[in-house]
Protein backbone atom coordinates (compact mmCIF):
# COMPACT_ATOMS: atom_id res chain seq x y z
CA UNK A 1 0.00 0.00 0.00
CA UNK A 2 0.78 3.46 -0.43
CA UNK A 3 1.71 4.16 3.02
CA UNK A 4 4.84 1.75 2.97
CA UNK A 5 5.98 4.21 -0.44
CA UNK A 6 9.89 5.26 0.73
CA UNK A 7 9.26 8.98 1.70
CA UNK A 8 11.54 9.58 -0.88
CA UNK A 9 8.59 9.18 -3.24
CA UNK A 10 6.12 11.62 -1.20
CA UNK A 11 8.42 14.32 -1.53
CA UNK A 12 8.67 15.34 -5.44
CA UNK A 13 12.13 16.46 -5.18
CA UNK A 14 13.77 13.32 -6.46
CA UNK A 15 13.11 11.84 -10.67
CA UNK A 16 12.20 7.96 -10.56
CA UNK A 17 8.92 7.87 -8.43
CA UNK A 18 6.24 7.36 -10.61
CA UNK A 19 2.36 7.06 -11.14
CA UNK A 20 0.60 4.75 -13.07
CA UNK A 21 -3.07 4.92 -14.50
CA UNK A 22 -5.07 3.82 -17.80
CA UNK A 23 -7.45 5.69 -19.20
CA UNK A 24 -10.43 4.20 -20.95
CA UNK A 25 -11.84 3.79 -23.83
CA UNK A 26 -15.35 3.17 -24.71
CA UNK A 27 -15.37 0.07 -22.63
CA UNK A 28 -13.11 -2.11 -20.65
CA UNK A 29 -12.61 -4.39 -23.19
CA UNK A 30 -11.44 -2.34 -25.79
CA UNK A 31 -8.21 -0.29 -26.29
CA UNK A 32 -7.21 2.01 -23.81
CA UNK A 33 -4.27 4.40 -23.52
CA UNK A 34 -1.60 3.23 -20.48
CA UNK A 35 0.06 6.44 -18.24
CA UNK A 36 3.16 7.01 -16.44
CA UNK A 37 4.00 10.23 -14.76
CA UNK A 38 6.95 10.98 -12.76
CA UNK A 39 6.19 12.57 -9.69
CA UNK A 40 9.04 15.05 -9.70
CA UNK A 41 9.40 16.19 -13.31
CA UNK A 42 5.87 15.40 -14.46
CA UNK A 43 7.39 13.30 -17.28
CA UNK A 44 4.47 11.84 -18.99
CA UNK A 45 4.93 8.20 -20.53
CA UNK A 46 1.90 6.77 -22.65
CA UNK A 47 1.20 4.07 -24.91
CA UNK A 48 -1.66 2.35 -26.41
CA UNK A 49 -2.92 -0.38 -25.40
CA UNK A 50 -5.03 -3.30 -27.78
CA UNK A 51 -7.10 -4.28 -24.45
CA UNK A 52 -7.21 -2.55 -21.23
CA UNK A 53 -5.79 -5.44 -19.10
CA UNK A 54 -3.16 -6.80 -17.41
CA UNK A 55 -1.69 -8.83 -19.83
CA UNK A 56 -1.06 -5.51 -22.18
CA UNK A 57 -0.30 -3.77 -18.95
CA UNK A 58 2.07 -6.24 -18.34
CA UNK A 59 3.85 -6.10 -21.95
CA UNK A 60 3.64 -2.49 -22.33
CA UNK A 61 5.11 -1.34 -18.63
CA UNK A 62 8.89 -2.64 -18.95
CA UNK A 63 9.56 -0.97 -22.23
CA UNK A 64 9.08 2.04 -19.86
CA UNK A 65 11.48 0.78 -17.14
CA UNK A 66 13.85 -0.12 -20.15
CA UNK A 67 14.23 3.35 -21.49
CA UNK A 68 16.98 4.45 -19.03
CA UNK A 69 14.90 6.47 -17.35
CA UNK A 70 14.97 6.44 -13.15
CA UNK A 71 12.79 4.23 -11.88
CA UNK A 72 12.70 3.61 -7.73
CA UNK A 73 9.09 3.10 -7.08
CA UNK A 74 5.57 3.14 -9.46
CA UNK A 75 2.20 4.10 -7.75
CA UNK A 76 -1.16 2.94 -8.90
CA UNK A 77 -4.98 2.21 -8.31
CA UNK A 78 -6.47 -0.61 -7.62
CA UNK A 79 -7.97 -1.16 -11.48
CA UNK A 80 -8.09 -4.42 -12.89
CA UNK A 81 -5.50 -3.71 -15.16
CA UNK A 82 -3.06 -3.57 -12.18
CA UNK A 83 -3.83 -7.42 -11.13
CA UNK A 84 -1.02 -8.51 -12.49
CA UNK A 85 1.75 -6.37 -10.25
CA UNK A 86 3.25 -9.00 -9.14
CA UNK A 87 4.42 -10.14 -12.04
CA UNK A 88 5.03 -6.73 -13.79
CA UNK A 89 7.10 -5.64 -10.50
CA UNK A 90 9.34 -8.58 -11.49
CA UNK A 91 9.68 -7.78 -15.11
CA UNK A 92 10.88 -3.87 -14.40
CA UNK A 93 12.69 -4.56 -11.37
CA UNK A 94 10.93 -1.99 -9.20
CA UNK A 95 8.78 -2.31 -6.39
CA UNK A 96 4.84 -1.69 -6.80
CA UNK A 97 2.77 0.61 -4.24
CA UNK A 98 -1.00 0.62 -4.46
CA UNK A 99 -2.87 4.58 -3.36
CA UNK A 100 -5.94 3.54 -1.27
CA UNK A 101 -9.35 3.25 -2.70
CA UNK A 102 -11.61 6.11 -3.86
CA UNK A 103 -8.30 8.76 -2.94
CA UNK A 104 -7.43 9.46 -6.47
CA UNK A 105 -5.71 12.51 -4.79
CA UNK A 106 -2.97 9.68 -3.47
CA UNK A 107 -2.05 9.33 -7.02
CA UNK A 108 -2.40 13.37 -8.05
CA UNK A 109 -0.16 13.74 -10.74
CA UNK A 110 -1.66 11.17 -12.99
CA UNK A 111 -5.16 12.36 -12.51
CA UNK A 112 -4.06 15.91 -13.62
CA UNK A 113 -2.12 14.69 -16.31
CA UNK A 114 -5.29 12.04 -17.93
CA UNK A 115 -7.50 15.10 -17.05
CA UNK A 116 -5.18 17.30 -19.64
CA UNK A 117 -5.71 14.34 -21.86
CA UNK A 118 -8.77 14.02 -21.62
CA UNK A 119 -9.02 17.69 -23.24
CA UNK A 120 -7.73 15.58 -26.83
CA UNK A 121 -9.38 12.53 -26.30
CA UNK A 122 -12.87 13.14 -24.53
CA UNK A 123 -14.23 10.16 -22.12
CA UNK A 124 -15.97 7.47 -24.53
CA UNK A 125 -13.42 8.31 -26.97
CA UNK A 126 -12.73 4.57 -29.01
CA UNK A 127 -8.78 4.46 -28.71
CA UNK A 128 -8.77 1.59 -31.53
CA UNK A 129 -9.11 4.39 -34.09
CA UNK A 130 -6.06 6.11 -33.07
CA UNK A 131 -2.42 5.66 -33.70
CA UNK A 132 0.80 6.34 -30.93
CA UNK A 133 1.68 8.95 -33.45
CA UNK A 134 -1.77 11.20 -32.21
CA UNK A 135 -1.29 10.02 -29.02
CA UNK A 136 2.43 11.37 -28.74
Amino acid sequence: MIDQRPEEGESRKVAGHWEGDTIQGQTRKEACVVTLVDRATRYLIADLLPRCNAESVNRSVPQFADSGLPCKTVTVDNGMEFASHAKLQKKIATPIFFAEGRNPWQRGSSENTNGLLRQFFPKKTGFAAHSSAQLR
